[in-house]
């Protein structure tokens, strides 16, 4: 199939675009893989009839051998882009033993789109769609979110630079160091070839900002610089560029100024209030300050405005479950799990869902059925997390110990090992060991603790430049709450002055017996 030549059809509510690859759908654009695009096609223009994986292979794998595997892979995407809409559009069927069929549900019904008439620019048609919110990527939790997009009113860029920019935004915000360093080599190609792209100036700014998620603590500075130049160049050509505004918000860390953080992102979305990183950064700094319920709203709109993106499910999963919203924390994680089992935050986000709320035998479950864990994670964080189940199923005064000694170990090999025995600690009733790894994790006293994150391996380095704060008010940890040195440790951080300041009080203080 030539998708470059495919005609665009609407399937329901959505807008689908073979020759761009885009799915468009009212509040949000997605941009899939071309297989994926080619058996959406196929499957919609058989408008309701049955389609054998051999057709599919033939039609889309020109005939070749394919694994089952692969076709399975495509087709759960597809699967994933019906739940864009919430199912209102169509749904996929699996024929056994035969092949697939695209239901149209309701309003779903497949129709032809007009083609871009004689002499209308398609640059205009293409930043139509990037008024609607792109998907940003996995496993960073200040800055992840998706990206406003607006029309521009500056001629074309040359089409190669163009194509750079399309190639950098598919691969949006992301924890992986190698995707970070291609969109930042594509859009600087990009700007390099149109230098009054703004657009791809206001890419590259939040490119630089989502590298300080992959980068050690010596590159943030030069990170931070070019950012700055990226968004001023964006911002020279498009005063209002919603990237670029987004990304001078989000580059000073919120760990210590949440009050100059959260008043400097409440300015940008009242100038910009489709500023989806902004929302997506207040959400967070709310949860991080306690004020978990305020949050809720935006985490919802953020996996309303992001469904195919698994980290935002995974936050609003926990914004519920902080919230006290179990049955919503319930629902929200396991349809995550359904569709992303593998996904690292998602997966994880699961297992203490379970752990911590009773079934610490389905949690033992998951951590025993090592084909279906996250890749890239080492077997020891994996035990780390297991001797603590082992000790909440038993109970016993020995497997407590053993749980909070290898942890406490632990925590002096970067800030998310001692952010996690504080809440191992801390569930299994060890107080002073959890206050122990809080101070270690804030002050580095009674013990320093190593500047990563997890392993070097792992490159993983947005913790160490911004503390987190929204684990103190997780739910095992009320027990730790209610100790007098909860409210020390909060007052030394800052956190209290920031309350009283900003008049604001967190979810604990005003759940406290009067």
């Amino acid at each position: 199939m030539d998708l470059a030549h495919e005609p665009a059809l609407r399937l329901g509510g959505l807008d689908v675009r073979p020759s761009t690859r885009e799915i468009v759908f009212s509040g949000g654009r997605e941009v899939v893989e071309p297989r994926v695009m080619a058996v959406l096609v196929v499957l919609a223009r058989a408008r309701g009839e049955v389609v054998t994986r051999d057709q599919l292979i033939e039609a889309c794998w020109q005939g070749r051998v394919v694994s089952d595997d692969a076709i399975n892979r495509v087709i759960s995407r597809i699967r994933r882009i019906s739940e864009l809409t919430g199912k209102q559009d169509f749904t996929l069927e699996t024929i056994t033993k035969v092949g697939y069929r695209l239901v149209p549900s309701g309003i779903g019904q497949v129709e032809p789109v007009a083609p871009v008439a004689p002499g209308e620019p398609s640059r205009t048609r293409f930043h139509l769609d990037r008024r609607m919110l792109l998907a940003s990527g996995v496993g960073i939790a200040a800055i992840s979110g998706a990206v406003a997009w607006r029309l521009l009113q500056s001629p074309s860029p040359p089409s190669r630079a163009e194509e750079l920019y399309r190639r950098a935004i598919e691969i949006g915000a992301t924890d992986d160091a190698a995707e970070v360093a291609q969109s930042i080599s594509f859009l600087r190609e990009a700007v390099g070839l149109s230098p009054d792209y703004a657009d791809a100036w206001a890419a590259l700014a939040l490119a630089y900002v989502y590298g300080f998620a992959t980068n050690p603590p010596e590159k943030h500075a030069a990170l931070s610089e070019r950012a700055k130049d990226a968004a001023n160049r964006a911002l020279a050509l498009d005063p209002d560029n919603a990237d670029a505004l987004g990304a001078l918000a989000l580059l000073p860390p919120i760990y210590q100024r949440w009050e100059e953080a959260e008043k400097t992102y409440r300015q940008a979305l009242a100038r910009q209030p489709r500023l989806a990183p902004v929302s997506r950064a207040l959400a967070e700094l709310l949860g991080s300050t306690g004020r978990t319920r305020e949050s809720v709203p935006l985490s919802e709109r953020a996996v309303a405005q992001t469904p195919l993106i698994a980290r935002r499910h995974y936050e609003l999963a926990l914004t519920y479950w902080y919230a006290g919203r179990l049955e919503d924390a319930e629902r929200t994680i396991q349809k995550a799990h359904d569709l992303w089992p593998r996904d690292i935050s998602v997966w994880f986000g699961r297992l203490y869902q379970l752990m911590y709320g009773g079934n610490i035998r389905r949690a033992l479950d998951m951590l025993a059925d090592k084909a279906n864990r996250p890749p890239g994670v080492p077997e020891s964080d994996f035990q780390l997390v297991e001797v603590a189940a082992l000790a909440l199923q038993s109970g016993s005064a020995a497997d407590r110990t053993l749980a909070v000694d290898m942890n406490m170990a632990a925590a002096r090999g970067g800030l998310g090992y001692a952010r996690n025995a504080v809440i191992f600690a801390a569930a299994l009733g060890d107080l002073d060991a959890a206050f122990s790894a809080a101070n270690a994790y804030y002050f580095d006293e009674p013990f320093p603790v190593a500047r990563t994150y997890f392993t070097p391996e792992q490159g993983e380095y947005l913790g160490v430049r911004s503390r987190e704060t929204m684990f103190l008010f997780a739910p095992p940890l009320g027990a730790w709450r209610a100790d007098a040195r909860f409210e020390q440790l909060v007052s030394a951080i800052g956190l209290d002055s920031y309350w009283r300041s900003a008049g604001a009080t967190p979810d604990y203080r005003r759940n406290r017996p009067r």
